[in-house]
């Protein structure tokens, strides 16, 4: 196909609609509704995994830049963005087939997946669940429940209750997708370290380490944060770990070129 053809390319579909309309669980036999787009070319796919109840323009700051070194895929999950709406209970492992099952769809296997916070540990589930999807791994400042576990372990019990205050105060103006996926995440800390242990691929996780004291939960967030990070690499020979001074969380938009970097490594190292 030629260049001026493809070089933008992009599709936005959902998947499977009627089958999640008649009622069907999250993950049913056929491919779950998802929004979805694709961009650039190339025989490499990259995959962007957004973090909790976030859609797929979260990822804005760098897709561009990415989908000129290989095609580019972006979706929104059930009940998130431009996807169906959906209150069902969610969990890791779920959103972990969902996207297995988009990928089927499409027909892209031996991806380079990069999450971002939640999406990070759905990464992590997916390539330990659905390994021959995975060619490699970016995991963007990744969080599962295991961070909210040992943060409450740490904090003043005063100020672990003001969070929880703040966070159910504002739960009843969430739509019921971003309720789900933060049961969710919450929920995950039963999965333990076993989420650690990936596939022997290449792998970058980026650890943002800016501390932003009117943070509620900094430094002791940030530090345990740094810690499960230290932990995952350390289980993982080969995986690089690379700290971002410059940002708290969102890396893909403090230091967007960190990111695009990161992936063009990944990339490389498979391709070698």
């Amino acid at each position: 196909m030629p260049a001026s053809r493809c070089t933008r390319r992009h599709v936005a579909g959902l998947l499977g609609a009627a089958g999640l309309l008649a009622g069907l669980p999250c993950r049913a036999a056929e491919p779950t509704a998802l929004h979805h787009r694709l961009d650039g070319e190339g025989s490499a796919t990259v995959v962007f995994v957004s973090g909790l109840g976030e859609p797929l323009q979260t990822w804005d700051p760098v897709a561009a830049d990415v989908a000129r070194l290989a095609r580019t895929l972006r979706y929104d999950r059930i009940g998130i963005g431009a996807s169906p709406p959906l209150s069902m209970p969610r969990s890791i492992e779920g959103m972990a087939d969902e996207l297995h099952d988009l990928l089927r769809a499409l027909g892209l296997t031996r991806v380079v997946v990069v999450g971002h916070s939640l999406g990070g540990a759905i990464a992590q589930a997916h390539a330990r669940r659905h390994p021959n999807d995975v060619a490699g791994l970016v995991l963007v400042d990744p969080e599962d429940g295991r961070l909210l576990a040992e943060l409450e372990a740490v904090l003043a019990p005063e100020l672990w209750a003001q969070r929880e205050r703040a966070l159910a105060a504002a739960m009843p103006g969430m739509p019921p997708g971003v309720r789900a996926e933060m049961q969710a995440l919450r929920d995950s800390a039963s999965i333990g370290d076993a989420i650690d242990a990936l596939p022997a691929v290449p792998t970058v996780v980026l650890t943002g380490t800016l501390i932003n004291p009117r943070f509620p939960g900094n430094p002791e967030e940030q530090q345990a944060k740094l810690r499960m990070h230290e932990r995952l690499v350390a289980r993982n020979p080969g995986a690089v770990h690379t700290r971002v001074p410059e940002s708290r969380h969102y890396i893909q938009r403090d230091a967007p070129a960190v990111v695009v970097e990161a992936v063009r490594s990944v990339l490389r190292r498979v391709a070698n």
